[in-house]
């Protein structure tokens, strides 16, 4: 269940979800997720409590600062071990049209995870463990000037993730959007290079090349 809305520049969502359902959570605890934000400049207008990375542009002159929370009693470890998880994210979107189609947008995320796991847990193969520690990224993009039925939006991304206890890891990826429809539909073409993974903690350091496709309807 969500409740969101607007007052004003400033923009809400308040929701209750399962969240880890059995494992850790054998009481059917809930977890709890929330967004405040506020936009300086031109209001960000979305489907529902979304929100969007890049307006491509369309969204006019975008400044918004927004502070997130979510956190479950029993929402990491086992059921012999359970533990608490929270998580306290701040984010920011800068987007500037500049004419002839053409924007630049500035993406930030910050983020503070507090996952209550013991040495018990974490060593059970059976742990929902969650990441514990902080991670951050940054997005810098251009969409260049034009209006053809492609358009191009070099970027470039780092991510650095700071695991509590664990060494830290990073990832640079360098990539262009080729924007057909929106987020409607979109391709992507992108290199990445360094240790970082998606479980937050160091892997090998590798240098990957990927191609993707975005369609919704």
């Amino acid at each position: 269940m969500t409740v969101w809305g607007k007052v004003g520049k400033f923009q809400y969502s308040i929701g209750l979800f399962d969240g880890v359902d059995g494992g850790p959570n054998q009481n059917d605890k809930v977890l709890y997720a929330s967004r405040i934000a506020f936009n300086f400049l031109d209001m960000e207008v979305n489907p529902g409590y979304y929100t969007s990375s890049t307006y491509f542009g369309e969204g006019g002159d975008i400044l918004t600062f927004g502070l997130s929370f979510q956190s479950q009693a029993d929402g990491t470890g086992t059921a012999a071990e359970p533990g608490d998880f929270s998580a306290t994210i701040f984010d920011m979107l800068f987007e500037k049209p500049l004419g002839r189609g053409a924007a630049i947008t500035i993406e930030s995320e910050y983020k503070w995870f507090d996952a209550e796991l013991t040495p018990t847990a974490a060593a059970d193969p059976s742990c929902f463990c969650l990441f514990d520690g902080n991670a951050y990224f940054v997005t810098a993009a251009y969409l260049l000037p034009g209006s053809g039925l492609v358009r191009y939006q070099p970027y470039v991304r780092f991510t650095k993730n700071e695991p509590t206890g664990a060494p830290d890891s990073d990832l640079t990826e360098v990539g262009v959007n080729f924007v057909l429809k929106g987020h409607d539909a979109r391709l992507n073409l992108n290199y990445t290079t360094g240790n970082a993974n998606l479980t937050g903690y160091r892997g090998p350091d590798r240098d990957a090349l990927f191609f993707g496709v975005q369609i919704q309807i």
